[in-house]
């Protein structure tokens, strides 16, 4: 039997399980409102892996055919993350529909498989069902709080709706953070503490988190310390209840003891949560040292942002240590050794190693945007060993792979309806990943000397540069915004083939590629007056060694940046304008003797770099 067979079999099977047991909730005459006691123990002991998970969701639905809440988790873990996996429940519950034409609850499961693709013309039909079935409302309150089809108004009236008709249902607490302060709000707050002041159950008490929340935003602020007291007597018999396998009631403990500036109670929870979720308490851990250590602001001196360093170097060596499988904390360690000034070797080639030893598992669950490699933590490692001289065998193997995953489609998953997205923010995205990847590439070239590797990626960068170029005489509302991209690229890629020229030791190509770079570099009248420049370093110390004088290069450089760099503050960058005069008839001798005339540039692009010494 093939796996689609298979699949559509096994499937099958729930199918005539559910036709057996059709009109269970019709007999019963009340919509469901939460899961019962036996449904919700199998579901809070699902496991997390995907695959497993599904498998596990599928024997459930076998035992549970028409539970409306197992078929929205088995939804929930099922559509995600490709197209087809979303194509492939939507018609697995448009069958099921089918097959229980006048039961609503089919006719809302297949509605809510559906949503995030076409979800404005469904909403109709979600409304008509939702005006007797109570969960389809909570479908509503999801729709309209989304940024796609914003209405608070709706979303706070479905809201209002469905805790009328399932007033012990703690699920509709999920969607309150987001309301406005109301009568509603009030009440339901008061209603919630209600609620979970006679429940036992660590994740309906996970909902304190939310309690406390909302009684903080709907009290005046002269109440506020009354409200850290009764905080403080919520902790106490929270405390007396076993969290079991609730992540979420210990995360709700956290953030109580936040509220009363409990710095004991918290240390407990970090420890707590480290000894029961071994794997996932590095969060917590991480978060909590993020609290005492921030990261430096601009303004702060040198030292500070050493300090912070080392900081991190020493706290991410023991976090990998105890949370081996955990990349992001492979992730600090290698963010921590990069800036280190002399890092062992050793550690450098273990964070290298942590890193792909998780990525070769699979996809991890680990996701982030950075100028360093774009999106592929291959480049990063690549990176971090060609800049600290480690494992150079490794780099092309490194590389390799970093370009397939630059050239991997950039969607995860599938784009759903509810998120509104500026126009082109794919295509943004796309090139945001292209740029800096390939921009890491020439590093790691040049930073082992590989002339012509290091040539290949940098004339891709300018390919890509130009391939975004703004047009001139566009209209376009974003089009300074556009323009500094373009120019910040420009800089980018002269600086590039200036360290290029450096390593092939062409230093007047050098010092002409590094001043491009200045030229294209827009002054910012914020930057502190004893910033260090390194591109400008390097063009004057090229400047120096062919003979020129201090005095010369300010000259160059102030008129240079007083010409090209100080512009208005709307464009933000530097723009060409056209003078509209005709040039004089030259001929001018390169550094070789070869003679150059205005007829012999006639119809090209032509820049001209000019340098002199006094």
């Amino acid at each position: 039997m093939t796996k689609g067979a298979r699949k559509s079999f096994i499937f099958g099977r729930l199918v005539l399980a559910g036709i057996f047991a059709a009109g269970a909730w019709a007999q019963s005459g009340s919509p469901p409102c939460e899961p019962s006691a036996e449904v919700k123990a199998a579901l809070q002991g699902l496991p997390t892996a995907r695959a497993e998970r599904i498998a596990a969701l599928r024997s459930l639905l076998s035992r549970f055919p028409n539970d409306p809440f197992v078929h929205r988790s088995y939804q929930n873990a099922a559509r995600y993350p490709a197209e087809k996996d979303r194509d492939a429940v939507i018609a697995e519950y448009r069958d099921l529909a089918g097959q229980h034409p006048n039961d609503p609850r089919y006719t809302y499961l297949a509605l809510r498989a559906r949503i995030g693709v076409g979800t404005k013309e469904l909403l109709p039909e979600l409304e008509k069902v939702a005006a007797g079935y109570p969960l389809a409302r909570l479908s509503l309150v999801e729709i309209y709080q989304a940024s796609g089809f914003k209405d608070l108004k709706e979303a706070r009236e479905h809201l209002e709706a469905y805790v009328t008709a399932c007033p012990a249902s703690l699920e509709a607490y999920n969607y309150f953070r987001s309301l406005e302060t109301s009568d509603f709000v009030r009440e339901s707050a008061a209603r919630l503490r209600k609620l979970l002041e006679t429940s036992t159950d660590p994740d309906a008490l996970s909902n304190y988190g939310t309690l406390w929340s909302l009684e903080f935003r709907v009290r005046p602020g002269n109440e506020h310390e009354a409200l850290r007291k009764q905080v403080a007597e919520d902790i106490k018999r929270l405390r007396t209840i076993d969290p079991g396998k609730s992540r979420a009631f210990l995360r709700a403990l956290q953030e109580g003891y936040k509220l009363i500036n409990d710095t004991e109670g918290t240390k407990w929870v970090t420890e707590e949560t480290k000894n029961r979720f071994p794997q996932g308490a590095f969060y917590a851990v991480y978060e909590e040292w993020r609290a005492k250590n921030p990261y430096p602001k601009s303004e702060d001196p040198p030292g500070k942002t050493t300090a912070y360093n080392q900081a991190l170097l020493k706290a991410s060596e023991e976090w990998v240590r105890q949370w081996p499988d955990q990349m992001y904390a492979w992730y600090q360690r290698g963010s921590a050794l990069r800036v280190a000034e002399k890092p062992d070797p050793a550690a450098i080639e273990a964070a290298g190693e942590g890193v792909l030893k998780i990525l070769a598992k699979g996809d991890p669950d680990f996701s982030f945007m950075s100028s360093i490699g774009g999106a592929s933590l291959h480049l990063q490692i690549a990176h971090l060993y060609a800049t600290k001289g480690v494992w150079p065998d490794r780099l092309p193997e490194l590389v390799e792979k970093g370009i397939q995953e630059l050239d991997k489609p950039r969607d995860r998953g599938w784009q759903s309806d509810l998120y509104s997205r500026p126009p082109g923010s794919d295509d943004d995205n796309r090139m945001f990943v292209q740029w800096h990847g390939w921009t890491t590439i020439a590093d790691i070239w040049l930073a082992v000397k590989d002339k012509d590797k290091a040539r290949e990626a940098i004339q891709r960068l300018q390919t890509l540069a130009d391939k975004d170029k703004p047009k001139a005489d566009s209209k376009e509302s974003d089009q300074a915004a556009k323009q500094r991209t373009y120019l910040s690229r420009q800089v980018t890629y002269w600086q590039k083939m200036g360290e290029l020229a450096a390593l092939a030791d062409r230093k007047i190509d050098a010092l002409t590629f590094y001043q491009n770079a200045l030229l294209a570099r827009p002054r910012r009248a914020d930057s502190p007056a004893d910033q260090k420049d390194e591109l400008a370093e390097k063009a004057r110390a090229l400047w120096k060694e062919f003979g020129g004088s201090n005095e010369g290069w300010q000259a160059w450089f102030e008129r240079a940046r007083d010409l090209f760099g100080q512009l208005p503050s709307d464009a933000g960058g530097m723009s060409w304008t056209k003078m509209g005069k005709p040039l004089p008839t030259f001929e001018l001798a390169d550094m070789k003797g070869a003679k150059w005339r205005l007829a012999d540039l006639k119809g090209k692009t032509t820049l001209i770099g000019l340098w002199a010494t006094w």
